[in-house]
Formats: C-alpha cells, structure tokens, sequence
C-alpha cells in the first residue's frame, strides 16, 4: 500500500489513516491541512473509487485557493476495498472532466510523466487534480 512505501523526509510532513479512514478521507483531511497553512502545498492520494464520495470538496479549495494536488490513481479495479462499485456495467465518470466542471485545472498523467505534473501542480497557485492511469 502506498503509504508503506513513503519515505517522508522530515517530521510532520505527512498524515495516513493507515487503514482506518475509509473512502472520502484523503481530500477533505488535505483541504483542512491546507487551511491550517495555506503557504504550504499539500498532496492527497487516493484511488478513483475515492471520488465520488469527495469530489464537492474540490469547490471549497477552489472557492479559497488552496494549494491542494488530489491525485487520484485510476487503476481500473477495485480500489481500496477490494470490491469493484457496481459490476462490469458501472458508470465511470470522467474525472478530469468532473474537475474541470468543478473549475479545478485537471491533467491526464502516466508514469512516466507523473514526477513532472507533480511538480507543476504542487507549484501553481491553488487546486488541482492528477489522474494516473496505472491499471
């Protein structure tokens, strides 16, 4: 799991619910953080199945341009339950245009250019929104 693998370089620099914050927790924990110091950026890290349950939080980082990065890791599967929502016949909303709609700038990324969107996200003024497609 990702946070397993995080290496987080000096003290206070990062939060996980290891576990226990269910679907909806990332984004809305990082808006808050983002108002605690909104100097600073913050990078929530979720599933795509996450965003559903929080994407309405966008329009509140919008609305007090917060520097917040949702990524959101389209892999095409289960998330991180373990249960694919709804079956093979489930709706996938597009979610760059969901944020887009939402007024929050958007990409498509990959593994390869994933290190560079980073930066350029976490470094523009504001929120964003990053989907890897990694399934």
């Amino acid at each position: 799991l990702a946070w397993s693998a995080f290496d987080a370089r000096r003290p206070n620099t990062t939060h996980s619910a290891q576990g226990a914050g269910g679907p909806g927790y990332a984004l809305p924990s990082a808006t808050g953080a983002a108002f605690a110091d909104p100097t600073t950026p913050v990078l929530a890290v979720t599933g795509e199945d996450d965003a559903p349950h929080t994407a309405a939080e966008l329009t509140t980082a919008r609305r007090y341009g917060l520097p917040v990065t949702w990524l959101l890791v389209d892999g095409d599967g289960p998330g991180a339950s373990g249960v694919q929502d709804g079956g093979p016949d489930a709706v996938r909303p597009d979610l760059v245009a969901l944020a887009e709609s939402l007024g929050v700038p958007a990409l498509r990324s990959t593994p390869a250019s994933l290190a560079t969107d980073l930066k350029t996200a976490l470094h523009a003024p504001g929120p964003s929104v990053i989907v890897l497609r990694a399934g």
